[in-house]
């Protein structure tokens, strides 16, 4: 910034404590062991699973993984795939609802298959 009150770009202000930011810096050490562990992951469930397709990932970037996305085909029950996953060892963390507008009053166009 140059002068007071004039911004240059969009940033956020999450005003970390000193305890916060200690333990961001020491998580960063211990990121890309990290990222390794979630790609291998990823890697298990996509050969042992009839899943079809990869994540798109933009040419001389890698996924990191921070989410192993299943979509299920219409009608498939997934609290009964949810269970099957957990009887099987597998965590799952049910983040989003089937897709609908966040907003109603906004149209969206429809998702083509």
């Amino acid at each position: 910034m140059r002068n007071r009150y004039e911004y240059e770009m969009l940033g956020f202000n999450f005003r970390l404590t000193d305890v916060m930011a200690a333990i961001g810096i020491a998580t960063l050490g211990r990121m890309d062991e990290a990222t390794r562990r979630r790609t291998s992951n990823a890697a298990y469930l996509s050969a042992h699973s009839q899943r079809s397709g990869d994540a798109v990932v933009k040419e001389g970037r890698t996924h990191v993984w921070h989410q192993y996305t299943i979509r299920l085909p219409h009608g498939v029950d997934r609290n009964e795939v949810a269970h099957r996953l957990g009887q099987a060892g597998i965590w799952d963390r049910r983040v989003l609802s089937p897709w609908r507008p966040p907003f109603p009053h906004i149209s969206r166009p429809r998702l083509e298959r």
